[in-house]
């Protein structure tokens, strides 16, 4: 079974004014130009989806329906299926709407756009239907590939003026993966004695020492490493570098110490052509093995620019940079000299998968990413990776992943395989409280473990080449998780320090409308705020079960699919939670604490509340809907909590928005931010407005509620009612408003803030509760002096972390006794209307 790869669509254009095609890249053919991206589907040879075919009409205009018969196009000509199209069930898929428009009589032309609103100079569109779903334009990348050099093979670079060093500073680095001696590259010849027979040269000796030599043709000076493991079949990077007459090795980012051999600085200038895996000494072995992304500098490079070279991240275009052969499929060279090469002898093409990983880092924190951004249908190519990290002792816990990028499912044709460092290979599902194993087939889908073992842990992937897939080995930080994680993983993902925009292309900058660098190594790296609240609080005893919201946070982007997230979450293990520790007088108490009760507790809700429980999107519930604490099966300890217009937790433009573990009240069914996603734990009312034959209501009993949220949104006054009858004796709301800034004066305010400040000061009143502000973001207090802000609560949490614009308002019920409401519904009383 083929993987599901995901290509994108364009739209193409011919001499016919007004005609189009959608078809994959290259696709339109003869007479047909090439035009704008316009979405996403899987190839014609996909098993997943359907097949979308494509109609011809006699004057050469073209349409596209998931109709192999539609009569929408009677007398047109089917021309064959053009691409395959998500189904409507896919949470990834989005509409593509049909726009037609009158070229005569009854003559249509019809054009394609996931826009609600398409227009088009010259001509009118009329909006006729969503005809299929599709994806995302998603960020399509070539294959990387690497030279495979067999034991007689050469490569070979023109030798140009620009490789002349003399004396001067230059550096030179590889990516390789070999399990023997060699030489890397060089292009001193063998013979000496005269000044024309100079150079230099990189060779791995048998004992892994890698040697870096420079030749004047009269006398060497040579330096050596320490005996490396780049012997152990996994890639490594080398890079040496002259600066100020000094030689350096480096080896993985690291430069290690060597032993100097001849203090005499040499002149580096060579006549003869640059080699890569041979060398001019008929006594020293061949490389045999895979290289790729080989650079050459005329300047002593720092640490970065190695880094940058580890890591898929040279362009060509660097100052100082005269050589660059990434090996993809071809000898050419990307820097401004354009010194192509040539090769000979037993050297072949294969392809690779992209690395990033942070090794040894601070706090314990490892990370390392394997991504293969293949978008490519042909070929049917398998190669494998072996990847391993070191973990550290201290470290919490490790997660260990693979996913489809495209469908955020297993990858279709992947195995990974994984040996921890006592040997131990796991290939067997577990689910114990200190170790999580999903298996798919033979292939490890999600690996966690708590407390791992420390050393080197090994995973071996193979996979077909036009498989998109991303594996992550992550060792969590010990401590300050959130500030390790981001700091660390700066240097892997740039960004623009006046836009603060990745400047790398990722298939998830498109797909997840990436806003900033911030939310987008976040996505990455899989942090988020319920991540980080569980893991500092958790610190070196996390337990599994108790790890969910980390997972969940971390999406697809960590690896774990869904199903996995919610087996996990509906776990049972008796393990410590110890997540509490961080409500300490922060003002949030344990509200925001992830439980593995709340998928649970919503279930419990929609089987009370709903006459279709496991209807998708959820039924509305009626107005008249009481549903209990004990209807819900939760204890009295556990804190409910709703967010009244909320969407989920997720971060858009920067904020973070929502909850991971709230109830959220809406009445509709798809985030406002990012229309694709579904409202998860939807309560679904019936409508917001307030008629005069009906009056919206919250579906659960009196004095049920602990917390109630509300975030950029007006308060009604039913409402009012609302909050206060639901909420429990002690109770907290939290919200985030737009109130007028402090010395307002109240006639001035337009309507609707009118009505915002007269409903919060009557909640105020009633709870009879002295409001809190965070110190963070634009805090104002409704009936304050003018010209006066009301004072900052410290340590009160403010969920958003002040990303929200608008600080966060505490209010704490303390109404007398004698003022709560004494007519709660009892167990046996409770209301369940018609949903």
């Amino acid at each position: 079974m083929a993987p599901p790869v995901v290509k994108i669509v364009y739209q193409f254009s011919s001499s016919v004014v007004g005609s189009y095609k959608f078809e994959f890249g290259g696709a339109g053919g003869s007479g047909w130009s090439q035009g704008a991206e316009r979405f996403s589907a899987y190839p014609i040879n996909s098993t997943m989806g359907s097949q979308v075919f494509r109609y011809k009409s006699s004057d050469n205009f073209f349409a596209y329906s998931l109709s192999s018969n539609d009569p929408t196009f009677a007398g047109w000509t089917k021309d064959g299926a053009a691409f395959c199209c998500p189904n409507d069930n896919d949470p990834l898929a989005i509409p593509v709407y049909r726009y037609s428009r009158v070229i005569s009589g009854s003559k249509f032309a019809f054009t394609y756009s996931t826009s609600a609103t398409y227009t088009e100079s010259g001509f009118t569109w009329i909006k006729d239907k969503v005809e299929f779903k599709a994806f995302k334009l998603i960020q399509e990348m070539p294959s990387d590939y690497g030279a495979n050099i067999g034991s007689n093979g050469i490569i070979s670079f023109p030798n140009i003026i620009a490789y002349q060093f003399a004396k001067a500073d230059f550096s030179a680095t590889c990516l390789l993966q070999t399990t023997a001696p060699g030489t890397i590259m060089t292009n001193k010849p063998s013979e000496g004695g005269l000044p024309t027979r100079g150079g230099w040269r990189v060779f791995l000796n048998a004992s892994g020492v890698v040697v870096f030599v420079i030749d004047d043709g009269y006398g060497s000076e040579r330096v050596l490493s320490p005996s490396t493991q780049i012997f152990d079949g996994d890639w490594h990077s080398v890079a040496v570098v002259r600066r100020s007459g000094l030689l350096e090795i480096w080896v993985d980012g690291t430069k290690l110490n060597v032993t100097y051999i001849g203090e005499e600085q040499r002149n580096a200038n060579s006549t003869k052509p640059l080699l890569v895996g041979a060398n001019y000494y008929g006594n020293e072995p061949q490389l045999v093995g895979i290289v790729e992304d080989i650079t050459i500098w005329n300047i002593a490079i720092n640490q970065k620019q190695i880094f940058n070279s580890m890591f898929n991240m040279i362009v060509g275009n660097e100052p100082g940079l005269v050589a660059f052969w990434p090996m993809d499929n071809n000898f050419n060279d990307k820097s401004s000299n354009n010194n192509n090469g040539s090769s000979s002898g037993s050297v072949s093409f294969v392809p690779v998968f992209h690395e990033k990983s942070v090794e040894n880092g601070p706090n314990s924190f490892s990370y390392v990413s394997v991504m293969n951004h293949s978008t490519s249908t042909s070929g049917s190519l398998t190669t494998t990776r072996t990847q391993s990290m070191n973990v550290q002792a201290g470290s919490p816990v490790l997660i260990i992943s693979i996913y489809d990028m495209v469908t955020s499912a297993f990858p279709v044709g992947c195995v990974l395989k994984v040996t921890d460092p006592s040997g131990n290979q796991y290939n067997n599902p577990i689910n114990t409280a200190s170790l999580y194993v999903k298996m798919n087939g033979t292939s490890v889908q999600c690996l966690v473990v708590s407390n791992p073992t420390p050393g080197k842990w090994t995973t071996v992937i193979t996979a077909p080449t036009i498989s998109s897939f991303h594996l992550t080995l992550q060792a969590y930080p010990s401590q300050d998780v959130a500030k390790t994680m981001m700091e660390s993983l700066q240097a892997l993902y740039p960004y623009d320090e006046d836009t603060k925009m990745p400047l790398c292309k990722h298939p998830l900058m498109k797909l997840e409308n990436i806003q900033s660098w911030r939310s987008f190594v976040g996505t990455l790296a899989g942090i988020g705020f319920a991540a980080v609240i569980v893991l500092a609080a958790a610190a070196a005893s996390i337990p599994i079960a108790g790890t969910v919201a980390v997972l969940a946070t971390a999406g697809f982007v960590v690896g774990v699919a869904y199903d996995v997230v919610m087996y996990l979450s509906s776990s049972k293990k008796d393990v410590e939670d110890t997540s509490g520790a961080i409500s300490t007088n922060t003002g949030m108490g344990d509200f925001d604490k992830p439980t593995d009760q709340i998928s649970e507790i919503y279930n419990n809700f929609l089987k009370v509340a709903s006459s279709s429980p496991y209807a998708t999107p959820p039924t509305k519930v009626s107005n008249t809907t009481r549903v209990t604490r004990k209807q819900l099966n939760i204890a009295d300890t556990y804190k409910l909590h709703l967010d009244i217009g909320g969407e989920g937790s997720f971060t858009y433009n920067n904020a973070i928005s929502g909850f991971p573990d709230a109830l959220n009240i809406n009445v509709n069914t798809n985030q406002s931010q990012y229309p694709v996603k579904a409202i998860p734990l939807l309560v679904r009312l019936q409508q917001w407005e307030e008629q005069p034959t009906y009056k919206p209501s919250l579906p659960f009993a009196d004095k049920s509620v602990d917390y109630i949220t509300m975030q950029s949104t007006p308060i009604a006054d039913w409402e009012v009612t609302e909050i206060i009858r639901i909420l429990r004796p002690g109770g907290s709301i939290g919200l985030w408003l737009n109130l007028p800034d402090p010395g307002y004066i109240y006639n001035n305010l337009p309507a609707w803030q009118k009505q915002l400040v007269t409903n919060v000061n009557s909640i105020v009143t009633q709870l009879n509760a002295t409001p809190k502000f965070t110190c963070k973001g634009n805090y104002t207090l409704p009936g304050v002096p003018p010209n006066s802000n009301p004072i900052c609560t410290v340590g009160l949490v403010d969920e958003a972390d002040g990303t929200y614009g608008m600080a966060k308002m505490l209010l704490v019920d303390n109404r007398p006794t004698e003022l709560l409401f004494d007519s709660e519904l009892k167990d046996s009383e409770s209301v369940v209307g018609d949903a």
